[in-house]
């Protein structure tokens, strides 16, 4: 038995059960409305947690006393 009717018979189970579960999730709009809000609520975290770089100190607490914050104001010149 060749390798690819498995494969071929897994995934057209999978389609099937995925159309059975849209469905009868019709009849719970409320509740994948609120699924997909979550689902991109989670996806958006996922985003700006993977490319967001936050970078060292921002309060006087952590920076201590000798820390110059004039120079992390200025612009560095091109």
């Amino acid at each position: 038995m060749p390798h690819e009717l498995p494969i071929s018979l897994v995934l057209a189970a999978g389609f099937t059960l995925g159309c059975l579960g849209i469905h009868r999730a019709r009849r719970h709009p409320d509740a994948i409305a609120l699924t997909l809000i979550s689902l991109l609520g989670l996806t958006a975290t996922l985003y700006v947690g993977r490319h967001a770089h936050v970078s060292g100190h921002r309060t006087a607490e952590h920076a201590g006393p000798d820390h110059n914050w004039t120079a992390e104001l200025r612009r560095p010149t091109p």
